[in-house]
């Protein structure tokens, strides 16, 4: 994998917005927030191009995406909200251009169609974590995961909470994943993720559990899951009881081979910590952990 360099005080980073509309004033009291860490923040004009729901045509969007990314200014792009719309922009992104020009791709959401593809078809560490738009909103330890996940070189761990462990085990791999909705709608397509041999972390936000069950046995039927090496799960804000999801995860995946580590600190909950895609992990279930084993972002410019 190809790890982009991390970021320095007084870096440049750009902001885009690959998906839908977004509030200006979220846009700009995470633009803030950004600046109080030293980088200077760019905010092209095309960010605010609507086309219906869309910020921006599917081409302005990947072309604005392009720019940024081979913009040898630019360290970092920041995307500015999820919604839907990422995955209508993947056919035209160069991705020989994005290998060539390594800088991290930060969001979540919808923006796992980004990363998820871009790990695919780059071999490039992307990064999900909080949206510019989330990030005012985020709390203190997810801005303070954030910051270091692009800035420190010491590797992040994330500590479950007790009582996600729900199927014992311990496995190293490279890690993918991000929200479980957008990865389903990429199965049978061209960016279909390459699921083998990593470890799969999924989150969700208001999906009723018997979508989550329907979901996931898609994946598995689709073959997708035989041959992971770990399950994490992370927030699944308003989807229902948390134990009648473990029950279904359990019911559907618990004799597949693999450890499955729930109630991680990422997605859609109050605590979304960032997680470097395509980095290696181990994932423990008795230390209810998924430890990175180098660092999130890397040292040296390209």
């Amino acid at each position: 994998m190809i790890v982009p360099p991390r970021l320095r005080s007084g870096d440049t980073v750009a902001v885009a917005a690959p998906s839908g509309l977004f509030d200006p004033q979220a846009l700009h009291a995470g633009v803030r927030l950004l600046e109080s860490a030293g980088l200077q923040v760019v905010i092209p004009e095309e960010v605010y191009k609507v086309d219906g729901r869309f910020a921006g045509s599917d081409r302005q969007r990947a072309d604005l995406l392009m720019r940024l990314a081979t913009d040898a200014r630019v360290k970092a792009v920041c995307c500015i909200r999820g919604g839907y719309g990422a995955m209508r922009v993947l056919a035209y992104l160069d991705y020989e251009a994005l290998r060539r020009h390594p800088k991290i791709i930060v969001g979540f959401s919808d923006i796992t169609a980004l990363l998820t593809t871009i790990d695919r078809n780059c071999g490039l560490v992307t990064y999900h974590g909080p949206l510019v738009t989330t990030l005012a909103e985020s709390d203190s330890q997810t801005r303070k995961a954030f910051f270091q996940a692009l800035f420190q070189p010491e590797p992040l761990p994330l500590l479950a909470r007790a009582g996600g462990e729900i199927k014992a085990g311990r496995a190293t791999a490279a890690v993918l994943g991000g929200n479980l909705t957008t990865i389903n709608h990429l199965l049978g397509t061209p960016y279909q993720p390459r699921f083998d041999g990593r470890i799969l972390l999924l989150e969700d936000r208001a999906e009723a559990p018997y979508r989550l069950d329907r979901m996931l046995t898609q994946m598995k039927l689709a073959g997708c899951l035989d041959n992971l090496a770990g399950l994490g799960l992370g927030s699944f804000e308003s989807c229902g009881d948390e134990q009648r999801l473990f029950e279904i995860v359990e019911r559907l995946l618990g004799d597949m081979g693999f450890p499955i580590l729930a109630r991680l600190p990422f997605g859609h909950g109050k605590c979304n910590l960032t997680v470097p895609i395509g980095q290696m992990a181990t994932i423990d279930t008795d230390r209810r952990a998924l430890s990175f084993i180098t660092a999130a972002a890397g040292t040296s410019r390209p």
